[in-house]
Formats: structure tokens, sequence, C-alpha cells
């Protein structure tokens, strides 16, 4: 009944709450009540910044990449050794 309500009203309800409404107005009091959304997240605007983007992106581009490259090469040639 529970998810029953959830589902119909677009709510979510404590389960704790929920088992000590007794009657139908408690219910009804319960969909009505605001519910409680959760705190809006500011993240910090430096990590978008153009000169971030740029070396993020060098060190994807010239560290990152040819690292996996190279080790994603080698990891498949000894799993061709493994498997033969």
């Amino acid at each position: 009944m529970l998810s029953a309500l959830e589902d119909r009203y677009q709510v979510d309800l404590s389960e704790a709450e929920f088992s000590q409404a007794e009657t139908v107005g408690a219910l009804q009091q319960l969909l009505g009540e605001p519910q409680v959304h959760s705190p809006v997240f500011h993240y910090p605007s430096w990590a978008q910044s153009w000169p971030v983007r740029i070396v993020r992106a060098l060190v994807f581009n010239f560290l990152a990449r040819p690292a996996m490259l190279l080790l994603g090469g080698r990891a498949s040639a000894v799993a061709k050794r493994w498997a033969a």
C-alpha cells in the first residue's frame, strides 16, 4: 500500500510515519505535507574554467591516453599468449 501511494502521488513517504498513521485523515495529512528536498550543491566554477579544461585535455591526451594504449596493447598480447 505504501508503494502504491508513493507511485500514485509521486511522493516519498517515511515507513515509520506511514505505520503510525491509523486513520485515512492521518494518511491524507502525510500526503499533503510538503516534501523536504535534498540540499542543492554548488560546485566550484574553477573546475570548468578554460585553463583547467586545457590542462585536463593535455594531461589526458599526452599522459593518460598513451599509457592506456601501451598497457592495453600489452595486456591483450599477454592474454593472447595465455590463450594459446
